[in-house]
Parts: structure tokens; C-alpha cells; sequence
């Protein structure tokens, strides 16, 4: 039995002992040290002033506030807007009739046709003593106002003027109460540096451009004459 034993035992370590080195190898080393922890710093070590990060640009560098609304504010004020007033050449060409005959128990007529030119940009105030005036309508682009009373004013082009007073068989006056014989018209031409209906332009023109038109009945007379006949 001690043969045996000594048979047995002895091949057995013999063979541990050879294959202790390759088994260690092929398994590598079981005491090699883990990761250490990295060190916290320490709360009590302030840093120093110089790894603190100066500013990029100092408060002294900024642009003060009037500095920016001045550069914000524009450099030239707007100019004002043009004032239409009358041209100091007035020099025109005007044919408007000076009398207009009517039938006595007419209340309405339509004057003739009226002309004017010579300038750029036009003014007629028109006035009455009593019959109201009535013309086109301003669809032509003319600016107007007081169409259908005694006082009216119209601006534009001399052509665009001149077509609304001469339109729709032209300018019409009419009488609410009793006839028109005796009425007078009053027109007034102005050269404008710009289309305006104020009033107060109606008076700066030259007096030599003033058209006045009188109405006046035609010798009528309603008489019965009783005379003979003789039929055959």
C-alpha cells in the first residue's frame, strides 16, 4: 500500500508543480490593485487672485446711452411739405360771354361754352347773387366744391377744368324762386403752383382775369291780337 501510495501522490505533485507557473500566467495576477478614487480638493485652499478670469472688456468701454440716441438720431430734420399759391405770371387767355339772353319766365339756362388757358394749373371761383350753379361731376379727376350753391370753386389742368364746366351741355344756373333775368355771374381765373379749392386763393389771381356774365330777358311781350280772316 505505501508502494502504491508513493506511485500515486508523487505523479500528482510533480505535475502541480509543473503546471502552477502556466495556469498563473494564462490567468494573470489576482492582487493587482483597482482604480483609486480621484483626490477631492481640499475646501479649505482658497485660490489665488490669479486663476480668477479678468472681464473681457471693462464697464468704462461700454457706449453711454446718449452716446447711442445720438448716433440713432437722424442727421437731417424732413422738409416741409409745398404751400400751393398763385404764380406771379398771371398772363391768360379767357372767353366767357358777357351777356346771356333768357326767356323772362325762365328759371334755369345753361351757359355757353367757356374757354381758358395759358397755364399749368387752374383756379375758377365762381359766385352769384342768387341762382345756384351746377356742372359735371369731378369723375375727370378735377378737384371741386360747392357744385349746386352760389359759391363753387373747381382746380386742375385747364383742360380737365374746362371740361367739367363745359360738360353735360355746360354749366348750368338755376333759380329756386322767381326768374333768372337779372342775375349776374361772377367768375374768377387763377394760375396755381398746385391743384387747391381754398378760398382764400380765389382772391390772389389778377383782377384782369375776373369774367362777370349778366342775364337778362329777351323784349318779349304777350299781347292778343284779333285780326280778320278770309277763307275761300
Amino acid at each position: 500500500m505505501v508502494i502504491v501510495m508513493v506511485f500515486i501522490l508523487i505523479p500528482r505533485s510533480f505535475a502541480e508543480e509543473l503546471l502552477a507557473p502556466i495556469i498563473g500566467i494564462v490567468q494573470g495576477p489576482t492582487d493587482a490593485p483597482t482604480d483609486a478614487p480621484a483626490p477631492t480638493p481640499d475646501p479649505s485652499v482658497a485660490p489665488s487672485p490669479t486663476d480668477i478670469a479678468s472681464p473681457a472688456a471693462s464697464p468704462t468701454d461700454m457706449p453711454s446711452p446718449s452716446q447711442s440716441a445720438d448716433s440713432a438720431s437722424p442727421s437731417a430734420s424732413p422738409s416741409p411739405s409745398p404751400t400751393p399759391e398763385a404764380q406771379a405770371d398771371q398772363s391768360m387767355h379767357v372767353m366767357i360771354p358777357s351777356v346771356v339772353s333768357i326767356d323772362p319766365r325762365a328759371h334755369s339756362v345753361f351757359l355757353p361754352m367757356l374757354t381758358a388757358g395759358g397755364m399749368r394749373t387752374l383756379l375758377v371761383c365762381g359766385y352769384t347773387n342768387g341762382p345756384s350753379l351746377i356742372f359735371g361731376a369731378p369723375e375727370n379727376g378735377a378737384l371741386q366744391g360747392g357744385s349746386g350753391t352760389s359759391t363753387f370753386r373747381i382746380t386742375g389742368d385747364p383742360g380737365t377744368v374746362m371740361a367739367s364746366l363745359n360738360g353735360s351741355m355746360g354749366m348750368r344756373a338755376l333759380a329756386s324762386q322767381g326768374g333768372l333775368s337779372g342775375s349776374q355771374i361772377t367768375l374768377r381765373f387763377v394760375s396755381l403752383t398746385m391743384p387747391s379749392i381754398k378760398m382764400e386763393l380765389c382772391n390772389s389771381g389778377s383782377p384782369s382775369n375776373t369774367r362777370t356774365i349778366s342775364i337778362r330777358a329777351l323784349g318779349m311781350d304777350l299781347n292778343m291780337v284779333k285780326d280778320g280772316v278770309t277763307l275761300k
